[in-house]
């Protein structure tokens, strides 16, 4: 159905809905008439927004003509999923409304959903015409000037109605159930987790989950309140579900079988690998650890079958502790030789969860469908450990898998780097380190929905995040802020500026209190070296020191850009580089809503919660009744490092890159990440593809048990199988 069909269509059914309930006195006529009638107001103010506006400009912010894929483009595309599933409403509705049974509530129930579900994307589509307005030259991501507040007024906004029975509206559909049954666990274990300390307040809260089951706004309330408290430990727990009890162990009984799964510790000793630009040198390689001593860090090798090697008494590595096949003597196992090939993998989980374990189903499947050893590291992870710890512990065990590779059952002529969200973030920066140190650099990187921009900053695929069920707003700050080892210090407000969500009988102005920063609205803003204040009215006395005061001693981030003998290459100053790439434009914003003046939004002002940014008809978004607490956050200057963010490197370092397949999602809030990286090394004129799955979110591999999710996987797959072949 093309995009005019669409509006076309919903029109006549609402003017059709109207007409009929109309006719009808009754208080349930009265109020479905409400609501039809104010979808259609919502509807009528995002027509020309979407149709007129971002879809005229959409194509400007492609990688390459041809290609088309962008967040703006994505978000046209969840609003057409959107007004598809009210068509599909309101012709079940006018099947039924003849029905001598016709549930009327039921369908209040349903447009009521609808209707705050529409009046929340016009306030996003309105944000995305601003982020055209600040950037037309065809970068994605703003400023963060100009990010504190329109990334504030997301904060603020009521997400219930996008959790409750419209959760994952977007996806393909056999993500829906996967989507929806996810939502109920996420709620219940929220109570369970609270509890914990209390084995009959356990027991209660899991048998009072079911009303999760039967009440999706329920549901949707207690998904908003959780997300929007950024609780980081909760979802490191919970996404580490997988590698607890029992469950760790169903890969053995249901996944592929392999006759070695061992775990590694790599002792954090020095050593010397050939420079691959000249073979007559050297490069010492040491493994470096900014929180304190060096400790050996941890990783798995998975092969399908036994090979030569894997089994030597040098190997500093141990049998997996599950029920697994490497348990049994290697003497039962028939002998392998070495495999030319090597899958160096790092695994996701935001920075701040999971293992190669989660992963083990994946990594499984892979070394018997490309018939070679897979060696996943298991970085450690943040909060507790913030870059550069995970970074430097990935490109030291690649390191050592060049110089032990025969421990590893391979000879390594072919490698092949691969890595989902967080791990496709260090592969690609790996690959980058590798390339300056002069060390081999692997036949090709394959980053799967990548992180490449570690920055709180506003662009059309990251105000999805306001309706993500995979990656909503309050937890990819969280991961970002964990990742950079931000600090940060809770600012109480007061009860009576809390607002609540909306409905049309009532009132949906904003609160006239003053306002201030929000929970990461000033979350990267570069201040060259050390940390800025956060708030006008704070000191700096106020501000801790943290380890990253001493970062460029560290790892010498303003060293020399050519090693002395002996030396380590250090990593070059991106000061000068990085001010074209962190996509400042001071140019005159485009026809659209008007930015709130600067004195609006001064962070000087006492806690409250009023919408920062100026929108047409004076309208406001459905303000969250769970928006509690603000927060202030130190500033890191290591969102410039070109290894925390690849996306931001300076062309010398990308240019260091091997062929790179990108994998992107359309409905991934990440996705701009991909596509900002894509555009960097088309300008290079550099080696690579961007390969874009439609109506997939963000960790489908993940999630293979929905067809389309084992379908992309697939691919992804066929992508390292022929980045082995290259050469």
């Amino acid at each position: 159905m093309s995009n005019k069909i669409v509006y076309r269509t919903l029109y006549d059914l609402l003017q059709e809905s109207l007409d009929h309930f109309m006719n009808n006195d009754s208080q349930t006529s009265a109020t479905l008439r409400q609501y039809l009638r104010r979808i259609e107001e919502n509807l009528t103010h995002i027509e020309p927004i979407a149709k007129d506006f971002i879809g005229n400009c959409a194509s400007n912010y492609d990688v390459v003509p041809g290609v088309q894929a962008n967040g703006y483009r994505s978000l046209l595309a969840l609003l057409e999923a959107l007004l598809l599933q009210i068509i599909g409403l309101l012709r079940t509705m006018h099947s039924d409304r003849t029905n001598t049974f016709f549930r009327g509530n039921s369908y209040i129930d349903k447009l009521s959903v609808y209707s705050d579900v529409l009046h929340q994307m016009r306030a996003i589509m309105y944000y995305a015409q601003i982020l055209i307005g600040l950037t037309p030259n065809g970068n994605l991501f703003v400023n963060e000037d100009h990010s504190e507040p329109l990334m504030h007024d997301c904060e603020l906004m009521a997400k219930s109605c996008f959790y409750s029975s419209v959760h994952g509206f977007q996806y393909s559909s056999g993500f829906h159930p996967v989507v929806q049954s996810l939502s109920m666990i996420v709620a219940s274990y929220n109570d369970v987790h609270k509890h914990k300390a209390s084995a009959w307040k356990t027991l209660k809260s899991a048998l009072n989950s079911g009303r999760y089951v039967l009440s999706p706004e329920l549901r949707g309330e207690k998904l908003e309140q959780l997300y929007n408290s950024a609780d980081v430990e909760f979802f490191k727990n919970f996404w580490s579900l997988p590698e607890q009890g029992l469950i760790k162990a169903i890969p053995n009984f249901v996944g592929e079988s392999v006759q070695v799964n061992r775990e590694f510790k790599i002792p954090p000793s020095s050593f010397t690998l050939p420079d691959a630009r000249d073979p007559n040198k050297d490069i010492p390689i040491s493994r470096i650890s900014p929180l304190g001593p060096a400790k050996p860090v941890k990783a798995r090798l998975i092969s399908a079958v036994y090979r030569e090697g894997q089994n030597s008494s040098e190997s500093p590595s141990s049998p997996d502790t599950g029920f697994d096949k490497s348990k049994v003597g290697f003497k039962r196992a028939k002998t392998h030789p070495r495999s030319k090939n090597l899958i160096f993998f790092c695994h996701g989980g935001g920075f701040i969860a999971l293992t190669s374990k989660s992963y083990e189903m994946i990594l499984r499947q892979w070394s018997k469908s490309l018939d070679c050893p897979i060696f996943s590291v298991d970085y450690s992870l943040a909060p507790e450990a913030p870059f550069p710890e995970a970074f430097e512990e990935c490109f030291f065990a690649y390191a050592w898998a060049l110089n032990n590779a025969e421990l590893l059952g391979t000879t390594a002529e072919n490698i092949v780097f691969a890595g989902d969200s967080a791990g496709g973030n260090l592969v690609l920066s790996v690959a980058m380190r590798a390339a300056q140190y002069g060390i081999r650099v692997p036949n090709t990187v394959v980053a799967m929905y990548p992180a490449c921009i570690v920055r709180y900053s506003a662009s059309p695929a990251r105000l999805m995040s306001v309706m993500d069920p995979l990656l909503p707003l309050g937890i990819l700050s969280g991961c970002l802020g964990a990742y950079s080892g931000v600090k940060i210090e809770k600012i109480k407000r007061s009860e009576s500026s809390k607002g609540s969500l909306s409905t049309p009988e009532r009132p949906m102005s904003p609160s006239s209190k003053p306002v201030n920063v929000s929970l990461l609205s000033n979350f990267v803003k570069d201040v060259g070296a050390g940390f800025a204040k956060i708030a006008n009215s704070a000191s700096s006395s106020n501000i801790e020191k943290t380890w990253w005061d001493d970062e460029f001693e560290i790892i010498d981030i303003e060293g020399n850009t050519s090693p002395k003998n002996g030396e380590q290459p250090p990593l070059i100053d991106l000061d000068s580089e990085v001010e074209m790439l962190t996509m400042n434009n001071n140019s005159d914003k485009q026809n659209g809503p008007e930015l709130a003046s600067p004195a609006s939004c001064s962070s000087a002002q006492s806690p409250s919660l009023d919408f920062h940014l100026k929108l047409p008809q004076n309208f406001q978004p459905l303000k969250s009744k769970f928006a509690g607490d603000s927060f202030k956050m130190h500033r890191s200057p290591l969102v410039k490092n070109a290894y925390i963010s690849p996306a931001l490197a300076p062309d010398e370092l990308l240019r260091g890159l091997p062929y790179t397949d990108i994998v992107g999602c359309e409905f991934d809030p990440l996705f701009d990440d991909s596509v900002m990286l894509a555009k960097r090394l088309q300008n290079i004129g550099h080696d690579y593809q961007l390969h874009v799955f439609k109506g997939l979110p963000h960790g489908f591999l993940n999630f293979q048990l929905c067809k389309e999710a084992k379908t992309a996987a697939t691919e992804c797959l066929e992508l390292i199988k022929k980045g082995l072949e290259r050469r």
